[in-house]
């Protein structure tokens, strides 16, 4: 496996697997530009920013990344910040297929002047990825995750609602381009769609994201 595929980290439970060298690093940014659709009828567009570090020994690899952005949702005057961060370790399988488990937290703050909260989600999941060779420059890959997640809604005034209970599913696609040796060009499209049960409702969303990043290896 080239150097290409240990050296890249993806921002959302998604790390390329390790090569067969015996130690590596790797520090990637990232932007992206995402539509989020709440099944409650909202819906925002955002871009996104984010920067992610990778660890790689052998076939085992670590990870960590983290995302930020700010929405503004259609038709109100409701505006949403997000934050993401997501912590990984994996195994390579083969040349091909390698798996991983995880833990995320997301933070997303409503603030629709006369009832702002936050919704604090975090849960722990899994996923396997397959990344193929396509020519001496460029890679593709394909993954997919599942995670099982528990969220609290937190009110401007301190009060909180009863926890949420849900599960998180994510598939992503897309390609990576070897620059030289140490640097990889990566373009990307995600999607993941959650449900959250309360006591009194549920709460289904999800987002589509487009993205690019620049991965530097060492």
């Amino acid at each position: 496996m080239n150097n290409t595929l240990k050296r890249l980290l993806c921002l959302s439970v998604i790390v390329l697997p390790p090569g067969v060298n015996a130690q590596s690093y790797s520090v990637e940014a990232k932007v992206e530009y995402e539509t989020w659709s709440s099944g409650l009828g909202g819906q925002a567009t955002a871009p996104l920013g984010g920067l992610g570090l990778g660890y790689y020994k052998d076939n085992y690899f670590l990870g960590a990344g983290f995302v930020l952005g700010d929405y503004k949702i259609k038709g109100t005057s409701d505006n949403l910040s997000r934050a993401d961060l997501d912590l990984v370790a994996g195994y390579q399988l083969d040349k091909e297929w390698s798996t991983f488990v995880g833990y995320r937290f997301n933070q997303m703050e409503f603030d629709d002047n006369d009832n702002s909260f936050k919704e604090n989600t975090h849960g722990i999941g899994g996923g396997v990825m397959l990344a193929q060779s396509l020519n001496k420059n460029w890679v593709g890959f394909a993954t997919f995750a599942l995670s099982v997640l528990t969220t609290t809604v937190e009110y401007k005034d301190g009060t909180q609602d009863d926890d949420g209970k849900g599960v998180s599913l994510n598939a992503e696609g897309g390609a990576i381009y070897r620059i030289n040796t140490n640097f990889d060009l990566a373009f990307r499209v995600k999607y993941q769609t959650s449900r959250l049960d309360y006591e009194s409702t549920n709460w289904p969303h999800s987002y589509l994201r487009l993205g690019a990043s620049l991965g530097y290896g060492f």
